[in-house]
């Protein structure tokens, strides 16, 4: 179970559609493959470095994930779910030395074989699932679409979803991007508080960083 991490439950509601009958295996060791790296300043240049002061490569099943995150005080913690989706979960980030109100979670979706990601259209159905998950849980409130859109992300099928919704006796902006590649689809979720407005203009910019494409390190 999500024993070792506190995250608010509107972090997780996700998980409910993407794969309903999963369980997070408990405790089992997972391949050196699967992994969260940083990514060293001049492998991507200091422009990329303008959002936020890391850049992480997430690592799994033969995908790679990278994008700049705020800086991080604890490590994402990783999850293997039956039916092979993997899972990244944090929410210790800091501004300078204050504590950020931000959760993140990104999960990896391995394609079956031979068929890859390669228009955004099944997203469009993720993202009216993830909607009415929202809109029909007891937890949320006042769940409203900000934007719900299908773009072209560094060159990979995308959609983004940004929603305000009022849950834990605060009002929340949630922002989501699926993106895919050749080996499948990665879901990146990013929740934090309404009223904290420069977490809030930065969430954009974390999102547009994403790049995806095939895990060339052994």
């Amino acid at each position: 179970m999500l024993k070792k991490l506190f995250l608010p439950s509107l972090v997780l509601v996700p998980l409910l559609f993407l794969h309903p009958y999963g369980q997070v295996q408990a405790e089992q060791p997972l391949p050196k493959t699967t992994s969260v790296q940083p990514v060293p300043e001049d492998a991507v240049g200091r422009s990329r470095f303008s959002s936020a002061p890391e850049y992480l490569r997430f690592r799994d099943q033969g995908s790679a994930l990278t994008m700049s995150v705020p800086l991080i005080n604890g490590p994402f913690y990783i999850y293997r779910l039956k039916g092979g989706i993997t899972l990244f979960v944090n929410d210790k980030f800091l501004n300078g030395d204050v504590p950020l109100r931000l959760a993140a979670l990104l999960a990896h979706m391995p394609a079956p074989a031979g068929k890859a990601q390669t228009t955004a259209e099944p997203f469009k159905d993720d993202a009216d699932r993830t909607i009415l998950s929202y809109q029909t849980s007891p937890l949320m409130r006042n769940v409203k679409i900000l934007s719900n859109e299908t773009l072209k992300q560094n060159g990979s099928p995308a959609r983004r979803l940004t929603m305000s919704v009022f849950t834990h006796e605060r009002d929340t902006i949630v922002e989501i991007l699926w993106i895919g590649d050749s080996s499948g689809a990665w879901l990146v979720q990013f929740d934090c508080n309404a009223d904290d407005t420069n977490t809030v203009d930065l969430l954009p910019r974390l999102l547009s960083s994403v790049s995806v494409g095939e895990d060339t390190e052994k």
